[in-house]
C-alpha cells in the first residue's frame, strides 16, 4: 500500500540527507525586503554538498495499477526513480 509514494521518497531524503523542499525554487522569505540572496545561496549550497548518494534499500508495492503510476511519475520527479 505505497499510495503515492511520499513515505517512501522521505524516507529515501532522509537516508540520503537531502533537506526537505530542496527542489523548491520559490519560497515566501525571499520576498522579505531584508533577504540576503548570499546568506541563501550559502545555505542552499552547503545542503548539496551533504547530500550522501548511497545505495537505498526502499520497498513499495500497492494493488493499484492508477496508484502504481503515480508512483513512477513522483519517483521520477523526486529523483529516485529505479532507486526505490
Amino acid at each position: 500500500m505505497c499510495g503515492s509514494v511520499t513515505i517512501l521518497i522521505e524516507a529515501a531524503m532522509i537516508a540520503c540527507n537531502i533537506a526537505p523542499g530542496s527542489k523548491r525554487n520559490n519560497y515566501a522569505f525571499h520576498k522579505w525586503k531584508n533577504t540576503d540572496k548570499k546568506i541563501w545561496d550559502r545555505v542552499k549550497k552547503d545542503a548539496s554538498e551533504k547530500i550522501k548518494d548511497i545505495p537505498l534499500k526502499i520497498f513499495g508495492s500497492d494493488i493499484s495499477p492508477k496508484n502504481i503510476d503515480i508512483t513512477s511519475l513522483n519517483l521520477k520527479n523526486a529523483g529516485f526513480q529505479g532507486k526505490i
